[in-house]
């Protein structure tokens, strides 16, 4: 036996849904998730259910029906402003890509650029630390041939394995100790000294 499917919201359920999420967003998105605030954004929710019930044609809407309904049409529209933005780059012609609809636009407000866009101005270094770590990792071992025994035998010890890591922590303690030389250089040339 197939469970019966739920009716679509309202225009007026979305309505009231997305006004109750707007005036509650500091409790709801609240970051904190002690049992304080964990009761209190049940509460606020349990609220904008027994409102959107009120306005309801007949099915009785539950909080995770709400829950769900929130996060669903919020990525939609996040999903809807990255495909318009990806549109009005293209090349050519073709008709304009829809306009949001005034609710799809409440929610923009709801959600704030930054959750839209991203952080002005910031970054995106991951692709590079992940090209980074995948060279460190593919180029596991160096072979050190010309290092000097340390084991007081006269022989040249076996050629010892260091990771690329270490290698890499070893080359940027060369150049900061590089750098420290050139520090040491010039201050003493402005003392009048002659660095040999």
């Amino acid at each position: 036996m197939s469970r019966k499917r739920n009716p679509n919201f309202s225009e007026m359920e979305l309505q009231i849904l997305l006004d109750n999420v707007e005036k509650n967003k500091d409790i709801i998105f609240s970051k904190h998730s002690n049992v304080v605030t964990n009761i209190s954004k049940k509460r606020v929710w349990e609220g904008i259910c027994e409102k959107v019930n009120a306005v309801s044609s007949g099915h009785t809407r539950t909080v995770d029906e709400l829950r769900k309904k929130w996060s669903t049409y919020a990525s939609d529209t996040k999903n809807r402003i990255s495909s318009n933005r990806k549109e009005s780059v293209k090349t050519g012609g073709g008709m304009a890509p829809p306009e949001l609809t005034p609710l799809q636009d409440k929610i923009v407000g709801i959600m704030g650029p930054t959750a839209i866009e991203g952080i002005s101005g910031g970054l995106d270094t991951c692709g590079e630390f992940e090209d980074a770590c995948s060279s460190l990792s593919s180029a596991s071992t160096i072979s050190l041939q010309d290092k000097p025994s340390t084991s007081g035998n006269n022989e040249m010890d076996p050629p010892k394995k260091v990771s690329s890591r270490k290698r890499h922590i070893q080359d940027e303690d060369n150049q900061s100790s590089q750098r420290l030389v050139a520090i040491e250089e010039e201050s003493s040339c402005r003392e009048g000294e002659t660095f040999y």
